[in-house]
């Protein structure tokens, strides 16, 4: 169940057909089903590949053979179980490609359904539920700052990411997967199986960390371990919510230069009056600790 609080009245209110969990669920069986077909489409490709290779060559060899003994006659023969060979294995393939294409297309259709499904289910929610944020701001010195909130969990992290970028994450515990894909390496901020290569992302620059979510056309955001903000309103700097255990911590960037928590005092005040902004619009709610 989630902690969720509607505008109206205040207390829990959970509406059947809503539950996101249970969308994300759904979702989550339909890539598992996905990543499957795709392993067992390339095993039998391979096993394809290898009896071709392998009648090839049987082919080769007995044509030699007979060619070697004198048998004329029964070279002449040769191409008769050939075609009949090539046949069987040319049935083969058009019954692989067949089925390949039928599962692909009832596979994604299915993805497509449940992705369409979770973004229908957030959508009702934001017309019914607000975000309560709590900003602590620390200045470091006279001119940076520390900006942090408590991280979100469940239904209220999803919806913040709605929110925030204007789409829902690909996954529902987006923001507390820190599985580790390659071991030395720390958690890559994109979800696994999302055709994003982890290992070019971790050696990759900021530009490459931002394009997850920036100018995606993904209808739900492969990200994991923070949340950036994708509003074109806000343009430079760029902010992002990174994950630190109990609380996520605000990142920035100019155009040419990385992400850094130390943020010039300007970031944290243009950052705090975006989330005011969207208070105003009756988006959400926020509070802000000075320290």
């Amino acid at each position: 169940m989630s902690d969720l609080e509607l505008k109206t009245g205040g207390a829990l209110e959970r509406r059947e057909g809503d539950d996101l969990r249970l969308a994300y669920a759904e979702l989550t069986a339909a890539r598992t089903h996905h990543a499957a077909f795709l392993l067992e489409r390339e095993a039998r490709e391979a096993a394809l590949g290898r009896k071709s290779h392998h009648v090839q060559g049987a082919l080769e060899a007995a044509k030699a053979f007979l060619a070697g003994a004198g048998e004329g006659e029964a070279a002449a023969s040769l191409p008769v179980p050939a075609e009949d060979f090539r046949a069987e294995l040319q049935q083969g393939r058009e019954a692989f490609e067949a089925w390949a294409r039928e599962e692909t297309g009832r596979l994604e259709a299915a993805i497509e359904a449940a992705s369409a499904e979770v973004t229908a289910r957030v959508e009702r929610w934001l017309e019914h539920f607000r975000p309560h944020l709590r900003l602590e701001v620390a200045a470091i010195g006279k001119e940076r700052s520390v900006v942090h909130l408590p991280t979100p969990r469940g239904d209220e992290a999803v919806l913040l990411c709605a929110l925030l970028t204007g789409k829902p994450p690909l996954t529902y515990d987006f923001l507390l997967d820190d599985a580790v894909d390659h071991l030395g390496q720390p958690s890559a901020l994109a979800a696994a199986g999302a055709g994003i290569d982890l290992s070019a992302l971790r050696e990759g620059s900021a530009d490459d960390e931002d394009a997850i979510a920036h100018g995606s056309e993904a209808t739900l955001l492969p990200i994991r371990r923070h949340l950036p903000l994708t509003d074109p309103i806000l343009g430079w700097p760029r902010f992002r919510l990174m994950l630190r255990g109990p609380v996520l911590e605000l990142e920035s960037r100019e155009a040419d230069t990385g992400y850094t928590h130390l943020l010039p005092a300007a970031h944290a005040e243009r950052f705090t009056g975006y989330l005011v902004a969207l208070q105003a619009k009756g988006k959400l709610e926020v509070a802000v600790d000075l320290g």
